[in-house]
């Protein structure tokens, strides 16, 4: 049975749900260990590439990218904006080594991916 909406819109954001109005409801879940598995795994696969990268510009900071963009993505809820923010910075790091500019991506698809697909239902 559907409810009326009395014109009122019920979305949702990278952080969760909002639900407005008489009767509305937002359910959020966590992402699916599964996906956040891939990222991390991914993530230490760019940790393992960038140890062996002389090319990647300031290597410890680019390791520290990578173990923060890991932290972040374990949280329940990550922060967006550190998320792009940590991503860009990596990005820059390692972008003379073609590969790992590719892999760095890869991993960010997946975020992003998995942040526009948490679970929602109103």
């Amino acid at each position: 049975m559907s409810q009326p909406t009395y014109g009122i819109s019920i979305g949702r954001d990278n952080h969760g749900a909002v639900a407005a109005g008489d009767h509305a409801q937002a359910v959020v879940a966590a992402p699916p260990a599964r996906q956040l598995d891939a990222i991390v795994r991914e993530l230490t696969k760019v940790r393992a590439a960038i140890e062996g990268a002389d090319e990647v510009v300031d290597r410890a900071k680019a390791l520290r990218d990578v173990d923060a963009l890991a932290a972040e993505v374990r949280q329940g809820d990550p922060d967006t904006d550190a998320l792009r923010s940590t991503f860009a910075r990596l990005v820059s790091r390692v972008k003379p080594v073609a590969a790992l500019a590719t892999a760095v991506y890869q991993v960010w698809s997946l975020v992003e991916s998995m942040l526009a697909g948490t679970p929602s239902t109103t």
